[in-house]
């Protein structure tokens, strides 16, 4: 029997376009059938990485109310519809992890080791060393599978010399940042990393494309030209699609993280709130750039808002919002709206180009929420999480994270999934998506990489086997459970365990440490806030039945204690005879070097690789 084209349009049209060599009219139903099947479970999914920078618990609405507290919604909450619905309809990740702050949780996911066996430092560009060269990196392996991957955003894994750039790394493309943080609109670093060149308002700016510096790419808001880099790839891929290929974009976002600046049209859906006035409500505030204009300060040519508060040292510039001023929440709360509206622009573009029933989507913040007071005077919420970024404590290591894909099992959609996870633990459960051999990759993968580009190995000493572990077969097929024993979130700085049955031990002082109300900023937190907190030689939570770390089971739950203080041990033992966590990755004691200013100068006023 035969089929007409217009019977199946959804599905033949989409085939017809890229095998226009067949008749337009009609194709046998075994062609048809091959068709189905080679779009629904053949061809390799396209994964698209969503990473968010700071975000806290509480700031979006898909983890607001999963942990049956009350929320008072007479005051202005955030506004994520797009990622709000995509949750709904996927797994919500209960309890998904990353480190407590920026780079080693990118370290974490872009090598499947966990952070203590990568690196837990957070360098800044003028640090000198880049994340292990050792390390096959994810793009590396998801190109051998037949992958075009593309890096979007913040890197932050070094950039030293070229090799320590995303394209060498196992990226086909790369536009973004080099380093942590930057300028929203002109990608300026200020200009204390190389007095001897920039001054205020010009040079020292961090921005990459490749192998060179974006030249004349910087100055507009960076969440619109991210936007419009993933639009041109989904395009470009579609336009010159082979059935062989799949698509992998790493989308590293700068919102919510400072400086707080945001287009207009975002930040006016949030008036400044009157109650702003209390001390700990929010004490990063900031007054107008422009004080005989009541309206919004004008930035740059896109109309952004800018918060001008600028905190360059460790101190609070007030505890309490100036007069006429305005709490930087309203700027986050603008700064996640775009990001979830850039999002859903992402989304809409695979649809437009017939991407997005065969993707899958993952969305996840890099770590906890920023919160008010040293050591970070952020504008997040991680209510009714513990503390914030920084600390070991849920506020600063949980994240808000989701799946969502169209090849999830009906039956799985719109769940929570309750288990432990790492963001490691992508670089696995890709790879077996991909098809590669996942038992391969439990051993050492590094000389791969050490022949693509070419380079005799060795790099350095510090190599460790993965810690990723594959949750594919818990998302996409009928397993239940989870995979993870125990997760180690940390060494350094005391550190913090998990267990799968929900226990947590916490070491040492942890900074901040503070409840937030539902709402911030407010005047009626639900603790008296203290900025740290020591936990000495441990405490111990269970993090299933008390999610805030409000009760320390340590004394009461003595056997519990020292079975996880030795499992801890044993952990930390074993990272100390197979790696030395600084050998040839970043070195804390170099800081400005005249390398850098002198290369950031050769490259027109743009931060970019000073050796060879």
């Amino acid at each position: 029997q035969q089929y007409n084209l217009s019977t199946c349009s959804c599905t033949c049209s989409w085939y017809y376009q890229v095998n226009r060599n067949m008749s337009a009219e009609r194709w046998t139903c075994v062609i048809l059938l091959a068709v189905i099947v080679s779009v629904t479970n053949g061809g390799k999914p396209h994964i698209i990485f969503h990473l968010a920078d700071d975000l806290g618990w509480n700031d979006v609405g898909f983890t607001r109310n999963l942990l049956k507290q009350p929320v008072d919604m007479s005051k202005p909450q955030t506004k994520t519809p797009g990622l709000d619905a995509l949750a709904s309809q996927g797994i919500i990740l209960l309890h998904h992890y990353a480190y407590r702050y920026c780079s080693p949780s990118r370290a974490a996911f872009l090598t499947g080791r966990l952070p203590y066996h990568v690196h837990e430092t957070n360098p800044s560009l003028s640090q000198k060393g880049c994340t292990n060269l050792n390390y096959t990196m994810l793009p590396m392996i998801l190109k051998k599978m037949g992958y075009n991957t593309h890096q979007i955003g913040k890197w932050h894994q070094g950039m030293m010399s070229p090799s320590c750039l995303p394209v060498n790394r196992g990226f086909n493309s790369s536009f973004g940042y080099l380093g942590g943080a930057e300028d929203h609109v002109d990608q300026s670093i200020g200009p204390s990393k190389c007095p001897k060149y920039c001054v205020e308002g010009s040079g020292c700016v961090d921005f990459w494309r490749d192998l060179q510096p974006a030249s004349g790419e910087n100055g507009t808001f960076n969440g619109y030209l991210f936007t419009r880099e993933a639009v041109e790839i989904i395009q470009k891929f579609s336009a010159n699609e082979d059935l062989e290929k799949s698509l992998f974009m790493y989308i590293a976002w700068q919102m919510v993280h400072g400086p707080y600046e945001v287009p207009e049209k975002y930040r006016a859906q949030f008036p400044s709130d009157p109650q702003c006035v209390a001390p700990f409500d929010n004490p990063t505030c900031c007054g107008w750039t422009d004080t005989s204009n009541a309206s919004c300060p004008i930035h740059g040519k896109e109309g952004v808002c800018k918060c001008n508060a600028g905190v360059t040292s460790h101190e609070p510039p007030s505890l309490i919002c100036p007069p006429g001023g305005q709490c930087t929440r309203e700027y986050m709360l603008g700064m996640l709206n775009a990001l979830d509206d850039q999002i859903s622009t992402v989304n809409e573009a695979l649809k437009k180009y017939n991407l997005f029933n065969n993707s899958i989507i993952i969305f996840s913040s890099d770590n906890g929420g920023a919160v008010a007071g040293p050591p970070q005077h952020g504008s997040m919420n991680n209510f009714p999480l513990r503390g914030g970024k920084s600390a070991y404590f849920e506020g600063g290591v949980r994240t808000a994270a989701f799946l969502y894909s169209p090849l999830i099992p009906v039956a799985k959609r719109g769940t929570i999934y309750p288990h432990i996870m790492s963001i490691a633990d992508w670089y696995m459960t890709f790879s077996s998506i991909a098809g590669y051999n996942v038992a391969e990759l439990k051993g050492d993968v590094d000389q791969e990489q050490n022949d693509f580009r070419g380079l005799p190995p060795p790099y350095g000493k510090g190599t460790y086997p993965l810690d990723s572990v594959s949750f594919a077969n818990y998302f996409f097929k009928d397993s239940e459970g989870g995979p993870r024993e125990n997760l180690l979130l940390g060494t350094l700085s005391g550190g913090a365990l998990i267990t799968a049955d929900g226990y947590k031990l916490v070491l040492g002082t942890q900074s901040p440490d503070f409840w937030y109300g539902s709402y911030s900023p407010n005047c009626t937190n639900s603790e008296t806030p203290h900025l740290d907190s020591n936990c000495g030689n441990g405490c111990l939570f269970n993090i299933f039945e008390d999610y805030g770390e409000h009760v320390n089971l340590k004394n009461t739950s003595s056997d519990k204690y020292e079975y996880m203080i030795n499992l801890f041990n044993n952990l930390t033992t074993e990272t100390q005879v197979n790696y030395e966590p600084h050998d040839g990755i970043y070195d804390d004691d170099v800081q400005l070097s005249d390398e850098l200013c002198d290369a950031m100068n050769h490259y027109g006023g743009f931060f970019g690789p000073y050796t060879n």
